[in-house]
């Protein structure tokens, strides 16, 4: 072989390579920016009357109250709130409601009843 003709192999392969490496890395910034939409998109679903995340108010949750709405019981739900500083409850609550869909679908009624009842009752 020449050294010309392996100078230009040599050159070409590095070329190809770096060429190569520039659609890797532009492919996956193109799967990044897909996904990024595709999760935004989806948290934009999620998003309740209130215009807030039920999955973000639930991991925001005092940790008692999260397991209330996990496991969907009533008697916890209100022994909880009952302990709770009467305001904290009621901002925690009014969270809920504004996220709408699925965390508060079960509890709705009670929450309301909740916050009706500590509102008059003052």
């Amino acid at each position: 072989m020449r050294t010309a003709d392996k100078q230009y192999l040599d050159a070409f392969e590095d070329e190809l390579s770096s060429f190569i490496d520039r659609v890797k890395k532009r492919a996956q910034a193109k799967i990044d920016a897909a996904m990024k939409e595709y999760e935004e998109e989806e948290r934009k679903k999620r998003l309740g009357p209130g215009g807030l995340d039920p999955l973000e108010v639930l991991e925001t949750l005092p940790l008692e109250l999260k397991e209330c709405f996990e496991s969907k019981s009533v008697a916890r739900l209100h022994e909880v709130l009952g302990s709770m500083d009467k305001v904290e409850a009621q901002r925690h609550m009014q969270r809920c409601i504004d996220s709408g869909k699925p965390i508060v679908s079960f509890f709705l009624s009670i929450v309301s009843f909740f916050l009706y009842t500590h509102r008059h009752l003052d």
